[in-house]
């Protein structure tokens, strides 16, 4: 997982996967980055290629910048990677928390949202209230005719 600590007690659990479209707009929007919560986000892996990305992210220098560039678009800068890190803890660690969740809450997709508490303990889980296809179909109304 990536930390962006705030100081907060409570904590923004986002599970995303920089492959993510909703993700990539959410995150251009920069609004993500005023949130007033510590944020861990933990990273994906819904397929071997992810995991090879989501593995370089770790082992990037500034990992929420690789994470960054990778929503952008863009690719990893491989002097921004660390090639002889070793990650073995923290990927454990997010794949670990990535597998509880998808279990105990059904994670599907990206992204989803999730608070924990100071103890640790996953409180409540935020849903975003339209899926894309209802975004979609609530803009396409003006030209359904």
């Amino acid at each position: 997982m990536i930390t962006i600590d705030k100081g907060t007690k409570n904590k923004l659990i986002v599970v995303t996967n920089p492959n993510c479209a909703v993700c990539k707009r959410m995150q251009a929007s920069e609004k993500c980055d005023n949130i007033p919560l510590t944020r861990k986000l933990v990273l994906a892996p819904f397929s071997p290629t992810d995991e090879l990305s989501l593995q370089l992210i770790f082992k990037a220098h500034n990992p929420l910048k690789a994470y960054k560039t990778l929503l952008s678009g863009a690719p990893l800068n491989p002097n921004e990677i660390d090639w002889t890190k070793n990650i073995d803890k923290e990927w454990n660690e997010n794949l670990s928390m990535f597998d509880f969740l998808s279990k105990k809450f059904e994670v599907k997709g990206t992204p989803s949202f999730f608070i924990m508490d100071e103890n640790n303990n996953i409180i409540d889980q935020i849903k975003l209230e339209m899926e894309p296809v209802d975004v979609l179909m609530f803009n396409l109304q003006n030209y359904i005719k």
